[in-house]
């Protein structure tokens, strides 16, 4: 019996023609051991690196509905956030599609357990496990204070207008907040600008960066805080450098790891 139900996943498997208009949803499906599904990617998707051989088929907000048709897709990927235009137009064709939301951590690792189900994977287990480790890491940490979840944009050093600060129901700040830490943002939704004079009435005890700039520094933004705003009490100043801390993947795990060494 068990055999049979190997035989049959793995037929399912060979026949699946998937497309992912997500990065991150691209990415699951990779740690699910799935990516033999994969027949297209959105234009977004870079990793891991045998993800460029494979077909594109534009963006959500910029699709080439014409190859997606062509590909004659079995299932479409999509996050709950992207452009329902698409969405609607996927639905008049007749093409079978899921959305997942990946606002939250647990959105996160919700969107996982659905994917593995969709994709009759059984990698769930190890993926899972990986979170899992990682949000201990964080959970052991203890720090009390307050914190902002700032993400840079621009890629250059800002003058504080130039963030974006993370709600209290986003994963980056459910993973900041797994220390012990609380969010002050004055939202409760989505990534925002907050003005200057809003981070002056209320400097946090910790400033979180997450940035693609390899080159941005924390004692850079300390010296703007300092010489330029005379801020008399200086955040601890904590910068992320990396290429997936803006993708809800699975290398969130990876991500909040960073977090936990970091501090």
């Amino acid at each position: 019996m068990i055999f049979l139900l190997i035989f049959l996943s793995l037929m399912v498997s060979a026949n699946a023609k998937v497309i992912s208009m997500s990065p991150a949803l691209t990415e699951i499906v990779y740690a699910l051991g799935a990516k033999d599904q994969l027949s297209g990617v959105s234009t977004y998707c870079h990793y891991p690196e045998e993800v460029k051989g494979l077909t594109r088929v534009g963006t959500p907000f910029s699709p080439h509905y014409e190859l997606i048709v062509k590909l004659n897709p079995t299932l479409i990927l999509t996050q709950d956030t992207h452009d329902q235009k698409f969405s609607s137009m996927i639905k008049k064709l007749g093409l079978p599609f899921k959305s997942y939301k990946l606002e939250s951590l647990s959105d996160i690792k919700l969107a996982i357990k659905k994917m593995a189900t969709d994709l009759k994977s059984n990698d769930l287990p190890q993926v899972l496990t990986t979170f899992e480790k990682s949000e201990q890491e964080l959970k052991t940490k203890n720090v009390t204070g307050t914190f902002y979840a700032a993400i840079d944009y621009k890629g250059t050093i800002p003058n504080l207008l130039g963030f974006s600060i993370a709600s209290k129901m986003t994963y980056l700040s459910d993973i900041v907040e797994l220390t012990g830490l609380c969010n002050i943002a004055p939202f409760d939704t989505g990534y925002k600008d907050i003005s200057l004079e809003t981070f002056l009435l209320h400097p946090p005890d910790f400033l979180f960066i997450f940035t693609r700039d390899k080159a941005f520094k924390a004692n850079d933004l300390k010296k703007v805080f300092k010489n330029k705003l005379g801020l008399k009490k200086i955040p601890q100043i904590l910068v992320f450098n990396n290429d997936y801390a803006l993708i809800p993947g699975p290398r969130v795990s990876l991500l909040m790891s960073e977090v936990a060494r970091g501090l």
